[in-house]
């Protein structure tokens, strides 16, 4: 026999599994054993349990599990490990997603309690019947004592993102308007309903928080791990990296054997950029399977020579030329791809976009907003595309973006929409503040559908 608030415990693990396993693919699962005897589970309080999946849209991994925290307390010796700094801390579940471009997962604890608090007293100061305030209070130590020690500074770092209690309550409608459910966006602690007939708010948060960004739900931390990686708005200034493109194959083998690139003077601005790095654009036409960028080097010295002078690649020519002087080519991690525009000779980008655009076209995004904007949009469809024009040159810059019918602008003070005929506006301060809300609306705009 079991007491009816482990049950609960035990149903709510299992459900939300239910709920992932429709839109994720389930890769492992460590409850589950199959032998002669047939299938069993064995889900136990105080043993952890954990199923991971991956997101077929960005391949990102996350993993849900119970009883995460059994047995992690963290100790002075530890290195990267999780845990209380003083008590150990037992939430029943976990979510913990591997975003791209961070190095530490981010966690989220949903914590069972069968018990609600319906008294008048309660409903007056909080708008309706809700989870008791010892567990809300509970939810706070969770998110404040889980940390994990930085290697790099040895400082200890908050990992949980956010702690929510899930309790038994089944008019979500009515829920909407409790002050923890409003708290979930404002400062990351809250309850949600969980019953088998009130499921909605419960996956529709799942599937936020796994499509969202890392930027995204950074920013749901009030004071977070990889602070010092969030993205600021002279990421996007200092265009100090040289990306030219090549004539053929041959140029690109001189060009690394002797650690230089060469373009016409009229071709770059040095007084207004100071060019720190070249990149190497390989064309689809020249370079077939091999096309994007994947070579970048430091520039170490610049000179002006005639063309006919560069005895490596022989030409009568007697035009100016800059001649970049690489200490050494490096790869990047990661090729960027070249999807639909091809580079025409040369533009500008920053480090920040060199080593993390996944498309040449990223590499003329001229703002943190249109940065955050892409983000959020590519994460939503797969077949999210930025709009510029045919050739990418110096001058050139994303106009804005299509998805699924949708065309997106950033202009001056708004985000515009405009769909089947009908345009759309939402404030860009407002993205700036809220993006995750934003872009949910902006595809709500293009369902039809307006809040």
């Amino acid at each position: 026999m079991k007491e009816l608030s482990l049950l609960y415990e035990y149903w709510c693990f299992i459900k939300i599994n239910s709920l992932l396993r429709k839109r994720y693919k389930l890769i492992s699962t460590d409850f589950i054993t199959i032998n002669r005897a047939g299938i069993f589970v064995s889900l136990k309080k105080g043993i952890t349990s954990t199923l991971v999946y991956e997101n077929p849209n960005t391949k990102e991994t996350f993993k849900v599990s119970y009883n995460a925290f059994k047995s992690r307390k963290t100790s002075n010796s530890a290195s990267k490990t999780e845990g209380s700094k003083t008590i150990t801390q037992k939430p029943d579940n976990m979510l913990s997603i591997n975003k791209l471009g961070s190095d530490k997962a981010y966690e989220f604890v949903f914590d069972a309690k069968y018990k609600i608090d319906t008294s008048i007293e309660y409903q007056k100061s909080y708008g309706g019947i809700g989870p008791k305030e010892e567990d809300i209070n509970t939810m706070h130590r969770y998110r404040d004592a889980i940390v994990y020690k930085n290697n790099k500074t040895g400082t200890y770092n908050n990992c949980v993102f956010g702690a929510f209690v899930l309790f038994p309550y089944k008019d979500e409608k009515e829920y909407k308007n409790h002050d923890f459910y409003k708290s979930i966006e404002e400062v990351g602690i809250g309850g949600i309903p969980f019953l088998p007939s009130t499921t909605g708010l419960m996956e529709e948060f799942l599937d936020k928080l796994i499509k969202e960004s890392s930027y995204s739900t950074f920013e749901r931390g009030l004071d977070s791990i990889g602070r010092e990686n969030y993205i600021k708005d002279k990421y996007f200034k200092d265009r100090t990296v040289l990306v030219g493109s090549l004539r053929n194959k041959e140029q690109l083998e001189i060009n690394l054997k002797g650690k230089f690139y060469h373009t016409k003077c009229s071709n770059v601005n040095l007084a207004e950029h100071n060019i720190k790095f070249i990149a190497l654009a390989q064309s689809k036409k020249q370079f077939a399977g091999e096309a994007g960028i994947t070579y970048y080097g430091k520039v170490v010295d610049i000179k002006v020579v005639r063309r006919n002078t560069i005895n490596e690649i022989p030409s009568d020519s007697d035009v100016d030329y800059y001649v970049f002087k690489i200490d050494k080519w490096e790869k990047l991690y990661r090729k960027i791809e070249v999807k639909g525009y091809q580079i025409r000779r040369v533009i500008y980008t920053t480090e920040f976009l060199l080593h993390n655009a996944a498309i040449v076209t990223e590499l003329c995004i001229k703002s943190k907003d249109e940065y955050r904007l892409w983000q959020e949009l590519k994460r939503i469809s797969s077949l999210t595309e930025t709009e510029t024009g045919k050739n990418i040159d110096k001058d050139s810059r994303i106009k804005g973006f299509s998805i699924e019918g949708m065309k997106i602008f950033i202009k001056d003070d708004e985000i515009r929409v405009e769909h089947n005929g009908k345009v759309y506006e939402f404030s860009r301060g407002e993205f700036e503040r809220k993006p995750r809300s934003v872009v949910g609306r902006i595809f709500e705009s293009g369902r039809g559908v307006r809040n």
